[in-house]
């Protein structure tokens, strides 16, 4: 300390040995009594100003000093390390590219108070989308007593058996994840504690079915990848999609069974035989496969003469991938005459998928994220790509935001945080400020999602 003070004309300058002396020349005043005296009394200035600056420094490293976290929650990352090939992770998740998002969102509700006296350990485990890997890691950290919420998967198959059993355990484990829209996961009598925050398959086809109404189209085939080749891999996203489509519009009056014509985009290449095959009893064609194979697909359709014959739509689903929301990338470096076809060619080509938030928070985000990627993850020095911010990994934020939210609320009403069933009451039937906008979980644990409609050209 070092810095004038003036008392009856008389200045003090004071450092650190000039501030023991005063303190050792401190009165120490007792009463007859034997009591303290007023805190004034027999204090000289010095002294009082002396007192005056050191519990102004105590209190100022008394505030600066983080509490301990009285309740340490244990959060198991269920996540693949590597990418591996699309059909057997259709969603493209991987640590690398989660644990960015996760590590903010802890940061983000950290630091607005959602986390008051509770720190999330985070524990990742390679599931390696195997529906063997999945549930042994979850039941060797319940045995371990270091299981409180399982976040994550890029596998359906992979998350089913931890889904199930999680109700089952002590007082119930909350499972939280990006994926699983199948339709057949949404039975809460069997998945008791799953929260899932791209909603269901279910929506999808009421949307479709909704739209299909709209527009007053009623003949439709289902054109879709599937892994026909490799059935170890199970059912593809494609698949699930399809039969959530197919569900909800058998449920609608009107409707008869479409026929259905599934193939594999990695090994069959005949387009135009499977469009034959579609257009001989539908004018609405539901197709899902990757952008390249859709590219494919429309050019063959144009050589059929179906894409200006003004009697066939065709409709892309991209829900499980975040492939660009529109193809007119395709016409970027291509003649005039070639620009001026394609036109034509994805002129009856609508896209549906899941809406990507407008808002410029959300843009920052995407932003904070990359950033925190390449500083702490060094993530393209590593995979050698740059990161890319997807509808399945900013999802993750959200989650946490809502764990987060629905914790707090749990410990305030004097349950443990590690009851999995209140925790998860309080994340269904509510909603909260997300990044990207208003996030809505129904009363069954499936965020409500939005989708998105675009004609190309």
């Amino acid at each position: 300390l070092n810095f004038p003070r003036t008392n009856g004309g008389r200045e003090y300058r004071f450092d650190s040995s000039s501030l023991r002396r005063a303190l050792d020349a401190t009165p120490r005043a007792t009463s007859a009594s034997g009591g303290s005296m007023k805190a004034d009394e027999g204090v000289g200035p010095v002294a009082l100003l002396v007192r005056v600056v050191l519990c102004w420094g105590l209190l100022i490293c008394d505030c600066s000093r983080a509490a301990p976290a009285q309740h340490r929650i244990q959060m198991m990352v269920a996540m693949p390390y590597e990418l591996g090939p699309p059909w057997q992770n259709p969603f493209l998740l991987s640590r690398s590219v989660a644990e960015p998002v996760i590590q903010l969102a802890i940061d983000d509700v950290s630091r607005k108070g959602f986390l008051n006296n509770i720190a999330i350990d985070l524990h990742f485990r390679n599931t390696n989308c195997s529906d063997t890997l999945g549930p042994y890691y979850a039941v060797e950290a319940y045995c371990a007593k270091q299981l409180d919420v399982v976040l994550g998967f890029a596998s359906a198959y992979a998350l089913a058996p931890v889904a199930r059993l999680s109700g089952f355990w002590s007082q119930g484990v909350p499972v939280i994840t990006t994926i699983a829209q199948v339709d057949s996961l949404d039975d809460r009598s069997v998945y008791k504690l799953l929260t899932r925050m791209n909603g269901s398959y279910r929506e999808l086809g009421s949307t479709i079915i909704h739209l299909l109404q709209l527009l007053n189209y009623e003949t439709v085939a289902f054109l879709f990848h599937s892994n026909l080749r490799r059935p170890a891999f199970g059912k593809s996203e494609c698949f699930f999609q399809m039969v959530a489509i197919n569900n909800q519009l058998l449920k609608a009056s009107g409707w008869r069974q479409p026929p259905v014509i599934d193939f594999d985009e990695f090994f069959d290449s005949n387009y135009e035989d499977l469009l034959k095959r579609a257009s001989m009893s539908a004018n609405v064609i539901l197709m899902c496969a990757s952008v390249d194979t859709i590219e494919n697909l429309m050019h063959a359709a144009a050589r059929l003469g179906m894409t200006e014959s003004g009697k066939y739509i065709f409709f892309s689903i991209h829900i499980h991938s975040d492939m660009q929301d529109d193809f007119s990338w395709q016409l970027s470096n291509v003649s005039q005459a070639e620009r001026e076809q394609d036109l034509k060619t994805f002129a009856s080509l609508k896209i549906v998928t899941l809406r990507r938030p407008p808002q410029s928070l959300y843009r920052r985000f995407e932003e904070d994220v990359k950033a925190l990627a390449q500083k702490k993850f060094n993530y393209t020095q590593i995979t050698g790509k740059p990161y890319k911010v997807t509808k399945f990994t900013s999802a993750f934020y959200d989650a946490i935001m809502l764990y987060a939210i629905a914790l707090n609320e749990t410990l305030s009403l004097g349950f443990s945080p590690r009851n999995g069933l209140e925790v998860t009451r309080r994340m269904w039937n509510r909603s909260f400020a997300g990044i990207g906008g208003n996030v809505t979980i129904s009363k069954d644990g499936d965020r409500f999602s939005d989708y998105s409609y675009a004609q190309q050209f």
